[in-house]
């Protein structure tokens, strides 16, 4: 594809500040995290920890895709942040609504920062930068050592 034709944003171009859910504020996306119990990394919205700090921002739907990858690479992502303390981690869920989407499938509303990065497809990892460009993403399915590499080199 033509570079200019693609919309997600990728490396060397700025990621949009969008607010995400947190625990204190869901901003209208019900639940915050699918996953069950829910993963501990919504604590920072994402527009406020934008261009302060590296971040590892993945997008997927653990409850609708519990095994397949959605699912398995969260919990992946979940356990590399343990041994990577100077990147923040953040999760945000596809939709705007776990019941939306149990009644209309796909075509449930999308949440607020999948809308704005124009992500027809998930999970997506963003790898940003301390400046607010994204250094590197990796789309769909990723292993252990992959998500390892990756950090390694946003933090070198």
């Amino acid at each position: 594809s033509d570079p200019s034709s693609i919309v997600i944003p990728r490396p060397g171009q700025p990621l949009p500040p969008t607010p995400t859910p947190t625990v204190a504020e869901d901003r209208g996306v019900d639940p915050i995290c699918t996953q069950d119990p829910p993963c501990p990394l919504h604590e920072v919205d994402l527009e406020t920890a934008l261009g302060a700090e590296p971040l590892a921002v993945l997008v997927s739907t653990p409850a609708f895709c519990q095994t397949a990858i959605c699912g398995p690479v969260l919990d992946i992502f979940v356990a590399a942040q343990a041994d990577t303390p100077d990147v923040t981690f953040v999760h945000v869920e596809v939709f705007a609504s776990a019941d939306e989407v149990e009644a209309e499938g796909p075509e449930a509303t999308l949440a607020p920062a999948v809308m704005a990065w124009k992500l027809p497809y998930e999970p997506c990892l963003f790898l940003v930068a301390a400046d607010g460009t994204v250094a590197e993403r990796l789309d769909v399915i990723y292993d252990t050592d992959e998500l390892a590499e990756a950090l390694a080199r946003l933090t070198a």
